[in-house]
């Protein structure tokens, strides 16, 4: 047990002596991804109830019909406070949509209303969009054009029928009267369908708020992002140290059991660091945290057990890469690789709803998804078992994975 304890202080006298030169990095990068996050949720904030998609109108809308419509959708219907119609010239609109002055146009050909009185419908809108885009601009051009197109020939079918219906029963004289009101039933059904649905927010990912999720993103990356910062305490670790504590007495397990204490030692108050910076923005009101509302920063208890634990799991994961791979570049290029495409199939970088199905479960089932999935649990105030059950399996099997590699390493140089 003597010797146990001489290893273990050893490494923790190694780990407070890189500690200040790590503490400067995790600084540099609270302060990178504090601006980062401020920026970001000032964009979103900004743009909130003020941003509209600007969508061009290229073609004669000069018909009274035509541009009558357009201007009572844009004065009116409540589809103005999301979408602006601009009427443009096909060069002006081609010119716009290149410097991205508007998500899309629509092509209005000539003849559109003598088409549809008539009712033949050959005139269809053009709807110009980029190749593969599929965002929401995108998506709301396209539903708009397709909504333009049903509403007028489902409107002009409806006429149509009454007024032949009409004129089966002897009713001519009244055709004329009963179409407006039929016309003006359908500009009603249009122009008020906003109260035939309400909308709940579920927010972004799980029920979480935007912030509280840029919040879960931020801390997970930074553990992950520890795994690179931590590479000095891994220098100059040779075969010779290991073995002649083998020959003392201290195996595989005891050596590893002392090295990433120490390690994990260093990440938390990393961690700690982060939660004071926190516990001040959250005091000051700079962020709010939706899942906090009016209650102070008593969240941040239930948060820091999660995020305590996470960041235990991520630093075995990273004890392991560096107990692979021989190395300190080779190994630190293993970091960032592991960390990146973790963090991306994760739904850190970008919520994983708007992933398909398999890139999910996938990202779901990795260690950086596991920890970010149990973090989400500590920001809304309800950690599950469930959620914690693969962030304690992933830390047992690289702690395991790392004793087995530590005593392979020492069977090879017994043997050498």
């Amino acid at each position: 047990m003597r010797g146990w304890c001489s290893w273990f202080g050893m490494q923790m006298k190694r780990m407070l002596r890189f500690l200040p030169v790590l503490l400067v990095s995790v600084a540099a990068t609270i302060g990178i991804l504090g601006l980062c996050a401020a920026l970001l949720l000032q964009s979103e904030s900004s743009r909130e109830g003020k941003h509209r998609f600007r969508i061009g109108m290229v073609g004669n809308l000069s018909d009274s019909y035509l541009g009558f419509g357009i201007s009572m959708v844009q004065a009116l219907d409540d589809s103005r406070f999301m979408v602006e119609l601009l009427p443009m010239e096909e060069a002006e609109a081609v010119r716009s949509f290149r410097r991205g002055e508007i998500s899309s146009y629509m092509q209005v050909p000539d003849g559109l209303l003598d088409s549809i009185v008539y009712g033949r419908n050959d005139k269809p809108i053009t709807y110009v969009g980029s190749e593969g885009q599929k965002g929401i601009e995108s998506i709301l051009g396209e539903e708009l054009a397709d909504m333009v197109s049903v509403l007028v020939t489902r409107s002009q079918s409806a006429i149509f029928g009454m007024q032949q219906i009409m004129g089966e029963y002897g009713r001519q004289a009244e055709t004329a009267a009963v179409t407006d009101q039929l016309n003006l039933r359908l500009f009603n059904a249009v122009l008020n369908r906003a109260g035939l649905y309400m909308l709940e927010e579920l927010g972004v990912s799980e029920g979480l708020s935007t912030t509280g999720y840029y919040l879960g993103a931020f801390l997970v990356l930074f553990l992950l992002l520890l795994g690179i910062y931590g590479s000095p305490f891994f220098i100059r670790r040779g075969r010779a140290l290991p073995e002649l504590m083998k020959s003392r007495g201290i195996g595989a397990f005891g050596q590893v059991v002392g090295e990433y204490t120490a390690y994990a030692c260093m990440n938390l108050v990393c961690l700690l660091i982060v939660f004071q910076a926190l516990e001040i923005v959250v005091q000051s009101g700079f962020v709010e945290i939706g899942e906090w509302e009016l209650q102070g920063v008593e969240p941040l208890s239930a948060l820091y057990g999660t995020a305590f634990a996470a960041a235990l799991m991520l630093s075995a994961m990273q004890f392991w890469l560096y107990e692979l791979v021989t190395g300190v570049v080779g190994s630190m290029m293993v970091q960032f690789i592991c960390a990146v495409s973790m963090a991306y199939l994760g739904g850190i970088f970008y919520p994983a709803n708007f992933f398909p199905e398999t890139m999910r479960s996938i990202g779901g089932i990795l260690p950086a998804g596991a920890a970010f999935g149990y973090v989400r649990g500590g920001i809304s105030g309800e950690p599950s078992l469930k959620a914690a059950a693969p962030v304690f399996l992933y830390l047992f099997l690289f702690l395991g994975l790392s004793v087995l590699t530590r005593g392979l390493k020492l069977e090879r140089g017994k043997q050498g």
